[in-house]
């Protein structure tokens, strides 16, 4: 059931769903008049055991959890290879956005898309190249002057399909998609090419005259092809938040300080009740390690020094977290109330990193050596730590904590903490976010635990009120797949039945039934204007060959209305 909560002066809708088995389907009724604003999805681990790679899905939204299940969402309703390929390549439409962003991991596609969601033509070619082959097509991307671009192998031929715009060239026959090898003898292909509400083409065909530039790779980025996912495994008191806002936090951030012109974020948080719970009973190879500790849940501290240190015995007790994410770790916080007895040189506890490639020195954070006796509490910004630098994102940081204490005095010295708290936080692309829309979303759970699990899912939103989108249009001329004596038709429809904000069009001709993929780039985008009509130009529609289109209509809010429904026209032999 959903409730409300407040947020400064926001209402914030929340749901909470408990989850105990292994696959689980719910709905979230959304109201309002508009679309909501997601704020945050939250998945919390409130069991004994681990939970491995849970996944939330919104809807008919992918969670681009794997390359694998990329392709599959993308692909699903198309038959031929050139369908999915078009397909695989306007994925990348409104998912990414032209920025650096500094990680070499990032072509990876789900680390492009459900990481970042920014990156230059380098990192959209080698992902592309990196989807058309496991979906079983064969491809290759090119280098070229100023620019990066994939080919796809399909119909005994190449064709050049540029994910980053994205954009295809079609040939004279205005139905087959050029290659590199025919853009470079024919660049006018290029030029003659104007994407609706895009960025003007003209200038690009100096990119593919420059033959002496050009070169394509003859293997894949070993780093866009790596068997990798987007899973997360949480301990017991764990939970990962995902934000539909942005955390002023990203990768390369020293190097680079403006802020990313869409930027969501995460974070990792483990707060463990030691009172409730001995960290013992959920130790985990790589991921959390105790060693000399003995938990006493009745007296403070609860996890302590079991064996004290002599000349004989001197290895300190230690309680170490691996902390691994698939998302690029951008900063982290660390909260410790701690407890030392005792001011021997013997007597002590600190806090310190081990980044991620193990060439760094392990700083310390926290350090209380012997003269401090007593309680304590810290908080430590762990980001100087674990934020890395150069071409490489972090994905992984362990947290050493090491006390120790003196069996030489008496009485013995005693160490220990009462309470941890490690946040982690990370870069999560708001696009990747299971949001919810108006009406009736159905959202499904799925984990790979072995055993029992018990999860709480928490959604934030907040509802929008205030008008409502446009209704798609209607009455759409020509159609009924009625013969038209021209190559260059006028497509019209009228405007949306009890809208009179309407502020934009977009539109798409196609030469599939479904309608899904345009024609070519000059028949599909926005009009950048509220005129009711749209005269094809001359020189991209065939003789005796049936096209499909469609149509929709912005507001001044800046929202889309639905698609409206498909119309059909043949022209003339």
């Amino acid at each position: 059931m959903a409730k409300r909560r407040r947020k400064g002066d926001v209402e914030i809708r929340r749901h909470v769903e408990r989850i105990t088995s292994k696959r689980h389907t719910y709905t979230i009724d959304v109201k309002g008049t508009r679309d909501p604003e997601n704020h945050a999805v939250i998945i919390e681990n409130a069991g004994k055991g681990y939970v491995d790679h849970p996944r939330v899905r919104a809807n008919d939204q992918s969670d681009w959890y794997d390359t694998e299940t990329m392709v599959k969402d993308t692909t699903r309703g198309f038959r031929t290879v050139e369908e999915k390929a078009l397909a695989l390549c306007y994925l990348f439409e409104g998912t990414r956005f032209q920025r650096g962003n500094g990680d070499r991991h990032s072509v990876h596609p789900p680390t492009l898309l459900g990481v970042y969601g920014y990156g230059i033509c380098g990192h959209t070619a080698a992902a592309f190249d990196a989807l058309l082959t496991a979906a079983g097509i064969r491809s290759r991307h090119w280098e070229i002057n100023h620019h990066t671009v994939t080919e796809a192998y399909y119909d005994g031929a190449w064709h050049m399909l540029d994910g980053n715009c994205p954009v295809f060239y079609l040939k004279r026959d205005n139905r087959t998609v050029a290659s590199m090898r025919e853009l470079e003898d024919d660049p006018d292909l290029v030029g003659r090419t104007q994407p609706l509400g895009g960025r003007d083409h003209t200038d690009f065909r100096n990119w593919y005259t420059t033959k002496p530039y050009h070169s394509y790779y003859r293997k894949h980025n070993e780093y866009a092809i790596q068997k990798k996912n987007l899973g997360v495994v949480l301990r017991p008191f764990e939970r990962f938040e995902r934000y539909g806002y942005s955390t002023h936090k990203f990768h390369g951030q020293t190097e680079r300080p403006e802020m990313p012109m869409r930027l969501g974020g995460g974070k990792f948080v483990f707060e463990p009740d030691l009172k409730r719970r001995d960290v013992h009973e959920y130790l985990r190879e790589g991921f959390t390690y105790a060693r000399n500790l003995k938990w006493t849940p009745r007296r403070s501290p609860v996890l302590r020094v079991d064996r004290p240190q002599d000349n004989v015995f001197d290895r300190p007790a230690g309680l170490i977290f691996d902390v691994r994410s698939p998302y690029t770790i951008v900063g982290g916080t660390l909260r410790l109330k701690m407890h030392k007895r005792g001011t021997s040189k013997r007597d002590s506890i600190s806090a310190s990193l081990r980044n991620y490639d193990n060439t760094r020195s392990s700083p310390t954070l926290v350090q209380m050596m012997d003269r401090a006796s007593g309680d304590f509490e810290v908080e430590v910004d762990l980001t100087a730590g674990i934020q890395p630098w150069g071409s490489l994102g972090n994905y992984f940081y362990e947290l050493i904590v090491s006390m120790g204490a003196s069996a030489e005095t008496d009485p013995p010295g005693v160490t220990g903490i009462d309470a941890l708290r490690l946040e982690t936080d990370v870069q999560a692309a708001p696009g990747a976010l299971p949001a919810l829309r108006l009406g009736k979303n159905t959202i499904s759970y799925s984990d790979e635990t072995r055993g029992a699990r018990d999860v709480r899912i928490v959604h934030l939103w907040k509802e929008r009120r205030g008008g409502r989108p446009p209704r798609a249009p209607s009455r759409l001329t020509p159609t009924g797949r009625k013969s038209i004596d021209t190559l260059g038709p006028t497509l019209e429809w009228r405007q949306p039945e009890g809208t009179d904000n309407v502020v934009d069009y977009q539109i798409m001709v196609s030469r599939w039934a479904h309608c899904r993929l345009p024609h070519c780039p000059n028949l599909y985008g926005t009009l950048g204007r509220k005129a009711t009509r749209f005269n094809v130009p001359l020189g991209w529609l065939n003789p005796g060959t049936t096209y499909y289109w469609k149509v929709r209509a912005k507001d001044t809010v800046g929202d889309w209305g639905p698609w409206s429904s498909i119309a059909a026209f043949r022209t003339a032999k």
